[in-house]
């Protein structure tokens, strides 16, 4: 179970990584910041703290609490400013016909 949580996260730091930040900040002020300052990175202490528990038990750990402090931080930004975030979104779908 883990192996599947580690692999989908590594994949979504990689999906992340590529992402341009610029283009977030100008769909919404700050989403870019948030979602590589927070999101993204409580992602990457995440898996490097899972990764290196076994070796460094203590750094781990602080990454690993790390984590859990930037990804509470990005899902209080995020569910905050949601509905607006959608709603600029949704203005900029093109419109079927």
């Amino acid at each position: 179970m883990l192996s599947k949580i580690m692999s989908s996260r590594q994949k979504a730091i990689e999906m992340g990584q590529s992402v341009d930040l610029n283009v977030l900040n100008n769909l919404y002020p700050e989403l870019g910041d948030k979602f590589k300052d927070e999101f993204l990175e409580a992602l990457v202490l995440f898996v490097h703290g899972q990764e290196t528990q076994s070796k460094s038990g203590i750094a781990a750990r602080a990454e690993l609490s790390r984590s859990v402090l930037l990804t509470d931080q990005w899902a209080n930004w995020y569910g905050t400013h949601r509905a607006e975030i959608e709603g600029v979104i949704n203005l900029r779908k093109p419109i079927a016909k």
